[in-house]
């Protein structure tokens, strides 16, 4: 599971800014929430995953793994190898390696997280 990209926020009365604190100490003032929210969202931290999934024998299985990881909140690509019987998954916060695991899983298949 990902830590939170930004450690505290703060706005000032006086001075209408949202200031937000990053990780590394980095701080971004923002003139608007909207802005503050757009500032969050590029930088974002990504992660991949890969999953060995035994139970994969068809098209068919390809379509419903790539479905059902899709449908997990924050999971932006999702490649599947019939071949190799791997999926190859981009996400980001909310989703986490066991949460893609566990939906995969829930649709009939077993996963092993392989990287």
């Amino acid at each position: 599971m990902g830590s939170p990209i930004f450690l505290s926020t703060s706005i000032n009365a006086d001075n209408p800014r949202l200031k937000l604190t990053r990780k590394a100490g980095l701080t971004t003032e923002c003139f608007s929430i909207g802005q503050a929210l757009k500032t969050t969202m590029t930088n974002s931290a990504s992660s991949t995953v890969l999953l060995s999934v035994d139970g994969m024998g068809c098209g068919a299985c390809v379509a419903k793994i790539e479905k059902t990881a899709k449908a997990v909140e924050g999971v932006s690509t999702v490649s599947v190898d019939l071949v190799n019987k791997q999926a190859s998954i981009g996400f980001s916060a909310p989703a986490d390696t066991a949460t893609i695991a566990k939906a995969i899983d829930a649709a009939g298949y077993e996963t092993t997280i392989l990287g």
